[in-house]
């Protein structure tokens, strides 16, 4: 089934509409009946009493269809009822679309698939026990699959289990409850054999149920209920309450604790020689596999950050770590992207990449094989052995990001890669960018000081203030990926972020210092060529002496991967 996602406004409409859908059939439920039966039900006998409802059966497709959103090769969750007890959610899986191997932390889940088939596989851990780190899984049973209207419950005791669209139908939906909210899955990862607790992210925020308010009854009598014009004015208020619930859920505070990031800032602050505060307590946790935009004007501090977070700058207070340890230089681990594509200008396409690949010590077979993957990958095919001169500035920052794709560091730092582009070449690598990252689950960590395109790229965005640089706001943004810029969610959310920038520019924290101490630094300076406050007496500079030497680009190695 090809078929093209509603939009927003058109799934929400259906959900609020106070008349009957005349395309479900009459003895079927809506989605919002059929939550607040589950929600009675709930409170009435727990999980066996959602059981029962669920094996009624009485939930028509074209009820749900409008909350699916079915996406080739992945699948998508919509968040569309949670309290304390209960969460609902629809997913809707595009044709071929796979989830991993997961489990969801001891809750009771119920799976019930409402169109298309799914396949389950149940798994078990043999090794590493239900905690992130090195595990092994083995296959339990045989695969089943799950037609129209069955139903799947599993309980706490069941360990790991996945689900891919069936062979035949090529999409499905299907509609989840779990006994509490989750907020975390544990995944395998079969390519590195161990366990990651990954944050769950919605792709949609929807409410459509309250189980306090009952609707009206058939056989009330005519003199008491609600006229026409009442019935329209409370449809409209009703609809104006959804959105704004809606929009408040979609960008939502991101809280992220420290035991469960890769990469844990706490309360850095970077002195230049010159007096400016670059960043003072900046507190960040970042989970594996997330996509963070840090936003803010220029001089917040932005890039001052993702240099401490590549190693290329000793940070003069406060720590940094990835996966738990200190970062004291640059690592096979982080790769960082310049804003220009720092190419060798001698050397071809295919070149530039293989040269990375040989400084790590690949074979020649292996560094042929990879890329060839990745240039055709960033679409360059036919251009592998053009120099640098011979591209456009869209095929450079192609060939360096299929570049920092070959060498497969788990984390990938970009400094502002497409500030220098054209607006249709920007939005074509926007559009590569977000397919890179729901495809390969790098934690990407992006400078901009562009609202849209963070909005744009970014599952969070960390909102900056002026120097002394710090974190203003940590927002986790729920909207579905793909996104454009003509998004209407993505447009409301931006004159939020505006907002508060403008706000935040009125803001002069200690240590801002003059204007002509604020402008002497300007942070798109490379770390190094500037000097650190010795640890020594307080007010006392003292001579300037540098952090570290940084070569300029381009490196024999990755981009900022020496």
């Amino acid at each position: 089934m090809e078929r093209s996602p509603p939009t927003r406004l058109q799934a929400m409409d259906a959900a609020l509409s106070s008349e009957p859908d005349a395309s479900i059939p009459p003895r079927a439920l809506s989605l919002r009946q059929f939550i607040v039966r589950l929600r009675e039900a709930c409170n009435r006998g727990g999980p066996a009493a959602i059981e029962e409802v669920l094996r009624q059966g009485s939930l028509h497709r074209r009820a749900v269809e409008p909350y699916a959103l079915l996406q080739e090769g992945r699948y998508t969750r919509t968040l569309v009822y949670r309290d304390e007890d209960l969460e609902v959610l629809v997913l809707g899986w595009g044709r071929h679309a796979r989830a991993p191997i997961h489990g969801h932390d001891g809750q009771e889940c119920f799976l019930m698939t409402v169109a298309g088939e799914l396949e389950v596989a149940d798994y078990r851990l043999v090794a590493g026990g239900q905690e992130p780190g090195y595990a092994l899984v083995e296959r339990m049973g045989p695969r089943r699959t799950l037609l129209p209207g069955a139903m799947d419950h599993r309980s706490p005791e069941a360990e790991l289990h996945s689900v891919r669209t069936g062979a035949r139908s090529g999409f499905a939906i299907s509609l989840h409850v779990y006994s509490r909210p989750i907020d975390a899955c544990l995944i395998f990862d079969s390519r590195r054999s161990s366990c990651e607790l990954r944050q769950l992210h919605y792709d949609r925020v929807m409410r459509l149920a309250d189980p306090t308010s009952q609707p009206s009854s058939p056989s009330e009598p005519a003199s008491r209920r609600p006229g026409r014009l009442t019935r329209l004015f409370r449809s409209v208020f009703r609809r104006v309450r959804e959105v704004k619930e809606t929009v408040k859920e979609t960008l939502v505070p991101a809280r992220v604790a420290e035991d469960a990031a890769k990469i844990a800032i706490k309360r850095v602050e970077h002195r230049y020689g010159n007096k400016v505060v670059a960043l003072q307590d900046v507190n960040l946790n970042i989970r594996s596999g997330e996509f963070v935009c840090l936003l803010g004007p220029s001089g917040c501090g932005k890039s001052t950050l993702l240099y401490a977070l590549a190693g290329q700058l000793a940070p003069t207070g406060g720590q940094v770590r990835i996966d738990g340890k200190p970062i004291a230089g640059p690592g096979p681990d982080r790769l960082l992207m310049f804003q220009e594509s720092a190419l060798f200008s001698w050397l071809t396409v295919r070149q530039n990449i293989e040269f990375v690949l040989a400084a790590r010590g690949l074979s020649k077979t292996e560094r042929t094989q990879r890329t060839r993957r990745y240039i055709h990958y960033v679409q360059l095919d036919g251009f592998e052995d053009a120099l640098p001169h011979e591209l456009s500035g869209g095929m450079k920052m192609r060939t360096a990001l299929a570049r920092a794709l070959a060498v497969d560091s788990p984390v990938l730092l970009m400094d502002e890669p497409f500030g220098s582009l054209d607006a249709q070449t920007r939005l074509n690598m926007h559009e590569l960018l977000q397919r890179v990252w729901t495809e390969t689950h790098k934690t990407i960590v992006f400078v901009t000081h562009d609202v849209t395109e963070a909005l744009m790229l970014a599952n969070r965005v960390v909102v900056m203030a002026p120097r002394p640089g710090r974190i203003l706001r940590d927002l986790e943004v729920r909207l579905p990926m793909p996104r454009g810029p003509d998004d209407v969610a993505l447009v409301g959310l931006a004159r939020q972020i505006r907002s508060m920038l403008r706000e935040s520019e009125s803001l002069r924290g200690p240590g801002s210092g003059t204007r002509e101490e604020r402008e002497t630094h300007h942070e798109g300076v490379a770390p190094g060529t500037e000097a650190a406050v010795p640890r020594g007496a307080p007010g006392d500079v003292g001579p300037a002496r540098p952090v570290r030497t940084v070569a300029p680009p381009p490196v024999p190695g990755p981009e900022g991967g020496r």
